[in-house]
C-alpha cells in the first residue's frame, strides 16, 4: 500500500502541475487575460511539486517514522492544493475555462490524492502496530 500511495502522489502532483496549464488550462493559457486563475495556478504548481517529492520519499525511504512523516505531508499538501481555487480565486464566470474545467480537476485531483494518502498512512500503521505486537 505504501508504494502504491507514493506512486500516486507522483502521478497526482504531475496531474496538479500540468491540469492548469496544459490539459484543462486556466483563462491566461486559453487566451484570455491574466486573471485570479493564473494565481491559482501559479499555486498548484508549487503544490504539485511538493507532494511529488513527498511522494518520492514515500517510495524511498524505509525508516518508518519517515514514511509516515512523508505520507503526513502528502496530505497535508493536497489538503492545501484542494483548497488554493478559494484562497486564490477564480473567474465569477461560469463561461470561462477555468470555472467549468480546471477548477473542478483541481479539486478532484487533490481529493484522490488526500484519500488514498489516508487509506495508505492507516493501512501502513496498522501493519506497524501488528508487527509490534508479534
Amino acid at each position: 500500500m505504501k508504494r502504491a500511495a507514493g506512486i500516486l502522489a507522483v502521478i497526482g502532483g504531475i496531474l496538479l502541475i500540468l491540469a492548469p496549464r496544459f490539459i484543462l488550462p486556466v483563462c491566461e493559457y486559453s487566451g484570455y487575460q491574466p486573471m485570479h486563475c493564473s494565481d491559482t495556478a501559479r499555486a498548484e504548481l508549487y503544490a504539485g511539486i511538493a507532494i511529488i517529492c513527498a511522494g518520492t520519499a514515500v517510495l524511498a525511504l524505509h525508516r518508518h517514522s519517515l514514511v509516515v512523516m512523508a505520507l503526513l505531508a502528502v496530505i497535508g499538501v493536497s489538503s492545501a492544493a484542494l483548497a488554493l481555487p478559494q484562497i486564490y480565486g477564480y473567474c465569477k464566470s461560469p463561461k470561462m475555462p477555468c470555472n467549468y474545467g480546471t477548477v473542478p480537476a483541481i479539486r478532484l485531483t487533490a481529493v484522490i490524492i488526500a484519500a488514498f494518502a489516508i487509506i495508505a498512512l492507516l493501512s501502513y500503521v496498522k501493519q506497524l502496530l501488528r508487527k509490534e505486537k508479534a
